[in-house]
């Protein structure tokens, strides 16, 4: 009985070391992290703007103290004269932007017409509103103005009156210029 006994024994203790030997997997397990090196920066949306000379484009002789520079000075003036100047808006941003150009309301009660047209590509305004509006303006790209300054043939001299018959303005806004990148989905046109 005794024999009976260890083989018994024998075999429960094979029996229990086979089925932890076989019940028991290994997993295999392997870390690493990666790295990298990261270089980014912002593009910019940016504008300058260009001011041509003023040129007087009439026949006129009575003209006195013409001054044509980037600032128009001319004096004596009758109607018919007339002024050009080419302005320039260069967008030197790096993304590709939108552009709205707009021309302020001319000051009532002059005898005196500012117009702008626009030139090299750029529409004459649809609506006549004086507000052009560009889309997708690739960087490097000029934009071209033409600005008339005229007596209008028009003009009679009940027109004229102490109050307008001289025009001082001082600081004169031509142009307003608004440029923003051109996917930005907040811009109102």
């Amino acid at each position: 009985m005794k024999r009976k006994q260890i083989a018994a024994l024998a075999l429960s203790f094979v029996l229990t070391t086979g089925a932890a030997v076989l019940g028991t997997y290994s997993y295999f397990t392997a870390k690493d992290t990666t790295k990298n090196n990261i270089s980014v920066g912002l593009g910019d949306v940016k504008i300058e703007k260009g001011d041509g000379t003023w040129q007087y484009k009439s026949d006129s002789a009575d003209i006195k103290e013409m001054d044509l520079t980037k600032d128009l000075k001319a004096f004596n003036l009758r109607p018919g004269d007339k002024f050009e100047k080419v302005m320039t808006v260069k967008y030197t941003g790096s993304l590709t932007s939108n552009i709205k150009i707009t021309k302020p309301a001319d000051k009532n009660d002059i005898p005196f017409t500012l117009t702008i047209k626009g030139q090299n590509g750029v529409s004459v305004d649809p609506e006549g509103e004086n507000i052009w509006i560009l889309k997708n303006v690739a960087p490097n790209t000029d934009i071209s103005f033409i600005a008339t300054f005229e007596v209008p043939t028009s003009v009679k001299a009940g027109d004229i009156n102490d109050n307008n018959k001289t025009l001082n303005l001082q600081e004169y806004l031509m142009l307003d210029i608004t440029a923003t990148q051109a996917n930005n989905p907040g811009w109102g046109e």
